[in-house]
């Protein structure tokens, strides 16, 4: 009986602790929006620490090679009540400067996207590193122009720790 009564209580324990019963908390990482015009930008920029030594997530000795384990996906959603569509690209920081530039970068395929009028993205990340999702208009690198739609946004990017 004791047994019995001891056990219900580590259970009702548990149940109130996140991530007793390998629950996830939802960790905001960036939230904000706003009109984007065509030379404007939003950015959330994230680092991703190794995997401790020890941890049972990531790979050897904590090296994350594949996916991020200990945090989870990326999550992006982002609204979009303007008249022009947006891209949303997920990208190493590393490659900040030739985004900056208008060169091409490499994005993450799960977690960037073209012309979005709203999204609901999830998807890994690589590893340990630092990293930028940028909400950016899809006319950023062409010439100005006064007649170019603008785009109102809403945003939320998360991991799951």
């Amino acid at each position: 009986m004791r047994a019995l009564l001891m056990t219900a209580i580590v259970v009702c324990a548990c149940l109130s602790v996140p991530g007793c019963f390998g629950e996830k908390e939802e960790i905001i990482l960036c939230e904000d929006g706003g009109v984007l015009t065509q030379y404007d930008t939003y950015y959330c920029e994230f680092e991703v620490l190794e995997t401790p030594e020890g941890e049972e997530c990531g790979g050897p000795d904590g090296d994350l090679y594949i996916e991020n384990e200990c945090y989870g996906p990326v999550m992006i959603e982002m609204t979009n009540t303007g008249d022009s569509p947006i891209r949303i690209l997920t990208f190493s920081a590393v490659d900040f400067d030739r985004f900056m530039n208008c060169e091409s970068v490499w994005v993450f395929p799960g977690t960037s996207v073209f012309d979005s009028m709203g999204a609901t993205l999830e998807g890994p990340l690589p590893g340990a590193g630092s990293f930028i999702v940028a909400f950016d208009h899809p006319n950023s690198c062409d010439e100005e122009d006064a007649s170019t739609p603008t785009a109102e946004i809403s945003y939320k990017v998360s991991v799951m720790a």
